[in-house]
C-alpha cells in the first residue's frame, strides 16, 4: 500500500485523538460508581465510532491499493499485447514492401528484356 505525507498525518491525528480520548475517558472513569454516566457512555460511543471509522477507512485504502495495482497490472498487460501486435503488423508489412519490390524488379527486368529485342 502507498504511504504519502497526507497518509500519515491522517494516521498521527487520528492516534493523537484516541491517545486523548483515552486519557479523558481514564480520568473520567476514576470514580466509585459502578454506574455508567452520560459522559462514560458517549466515550463508549464515540471509541466505538473511531473503531468503526479506523476499520472502514484501512478498507477504503486497502481497496483502492488493490485497484491501483490491478489497474497498472492491465496497463502493464495491454501495453504488451499493443507492441506485439505492432511487431506482427511490422512483420507483415515487410514482407508486403519485400513482395512489391520483387514484383517491380521482375517488371523492370522485363521491360529492359523487351527493348532490347
Amino acid at each position: 500500500m502507498i504511504y504519502n505525507s497526507t497518509t500519515r498525518q491522517f494516521y498521527r491525528n487520528i492516534l493523537g485523538s484516541l491517545l486523548c480520548l483515552a486519557f479523558i475517558l481514564l480520568i473520567g472513569g476514576c470514580g466509585d460508581s459502578s454506574d455508567k454516566g452520560p459522559a462514560e457512555q458517549a466515550g463508549e460511543k464515540i471509541d466505538k465510532a473511531i473503531k468503526e471509522g479506523t476499520a472502514s477507512m484501512k478498507d477504503a485504502m486497502d481497496k483502492t491499493g488493490s485497484a491501483v495495482n490491478d489497474a497498472a497490472e492491465n496497463a502493464g498487460q495491454m501495453t504488451k499485447e499493443a507492441m506485439e501486435g505492432a511487431e506482427k503488423k511490422m512483420g507483415e508489412m515487410s514482407e508486403a514492401v519485400k513482395e512489391t519490390t520483387e514484383e517491380a524488379v521482375k517488371s523492370a527486368e522485363k521491360m529492359v528484356d523487351e527493348s532490347t529485342k
